[in-house]
């Protein structure tokens, strides 16, 4: 695990990629660069651990480029839950929720995450109310169509059709 300083990570990831990440939508310049610089920038490798269960809940994660597994154990078993490519967010309901991490998270592709830390969270909040209000609505939007995914699933597995969990979120919708 290697931490990036913003000015090596402004290098390899310009805001006009950033821009087209489902969770910095319609996010100004200045909301997405105070996200990077602020938030801590780490890179993995791949199979790298990012999180473990059980671990305090106090930032988000935005997958800024690699691929990103989150596995949750639950009675016993443990099980992939879902990938996470480059624009996609992980562990915002748990900070929201106040819970631990539910899962452990594992770099599958190496590459870079960025952290957002509650602390940053609530400085957006502060700094630019209007982008704080965008950044929110992107999270849950995201939130939103994963319930739907998940939901969808469930009535393909009930239904006994196969292979539910590797359709795209056109296929969900």
């Amino acid at each position: 695990m290697t931490h990036l300083d913003y000015s090596e990570l402004k290098t390899v990831l310009s805001l006009d990629a950033c821009r087209e990440f489902s969770v910095f939508g319609a996010l100004s310049d200045d909301s997405i660069e105070f996200l990077l610089s602020h938030g801590d920038c780490i890179e993995l490798s791949k199979h790298e651990m990012l999180y473990h269960t059980g671990d305090p809940s106090n930032g988000f994660y935005v997958v800024l480029s690699g691929l990103l597994a989150f596995y949750k154990e639950h009675q016993g078993h443990s099980c992939l839950v879902r990938q996470y490519a480059p624009g996609e967010e992980l562990g915002f309901v748990g900070m929201i929720s106040l819970h631990p991490r539910a899962g452990w998270a594992q770099m599958h592709e190496a590459g870079r995450v960025l952290r957002v830390s509650d602390a940053i969270f609530h400085q957006l909040q502060q700094r630019n109310g209007h982008d704080f209000t965008l950044l929110l609505i992107n999270l849950v939007r995201d939130k939103s169509r994963e319930l739907t995914n998940a939901n969808n699933m469930l009535v393909d597995m009930s239904a006994g059709l196969e292979n539910p969990v590797n359709k795209s979120d056109k296929d969900q919708a």
